[in-house]
């Protein structure tokens, strides 16, 4: 006899249990989490499209930009090596705030990830203070270097 009276109690539980997630999703306003997630939707192709505009017209302009120096005196390797390494850092660039962007529209918290990568960009950066130390030192060297040969040049024609 406790058995049927446990199977009873269980079939009043499981009962209620199903009248309870019947109320709760009546409750839900489906066409306003639908409207919602179509809006979003429709925000981030709008970004993707911009982001997509702004990389290929940001890199053909920086192409477009070395493109007067390489034929000149000044094209090399390291010339070579300088315009990649300027297109990398805009695409990164780039990159990084179309994932703050897509992110945002998704109404996840950025300036908590910012901040977090902020502490792990300090430690990446204290680490590698030699590496960027030498980038910079290249930079300055050969655009120095360049800045040499214009000015002999621009003396020799004068």
């Amino acid at each position: 006899m406790p058995y049927l009276l446990s199977a009873k109690t269980t079939s009043q539980s499981v009962s209620s249990t199903v009248t309870q997630a019947n109320h709760w999703f009546s409750n839900i306003n489906w066409a306003s989490i639908q409207a919602t997630i179509i809006n979003r939707a429709i925000l981030i192709v709008i970004a993707s499209i911009l982001f997509f505009i702004l990389n290929r017209g940001g890199k053909y302009l920086i192409r477009r930009v070395f493109s007067h120096y390489e034929n000149s005196q000044l094209a090399g390797s390291r010339f070579a090596t300088v315009k990649m390494l300027v297109l990398n850092i805009f695409s990164y660039v780039v990159i990084f705030f179309y994932i703050y962007t897509a992110l945002s529209i998704l109404g996840i918290p950025v300036g908590t990830l910012l901040a977090g990568a902020g502490i792990v960009g300090i430690a990446v950066g204290l680490g590698a203070q030699g590496f960027i130390s030498d980038i910079v030192n290249g930079f300055f060297h050969y655009f120095g270097r360049a800045a040499r040969r214009w000015r002999q040049r621009s003396t020799r024609t004068n």
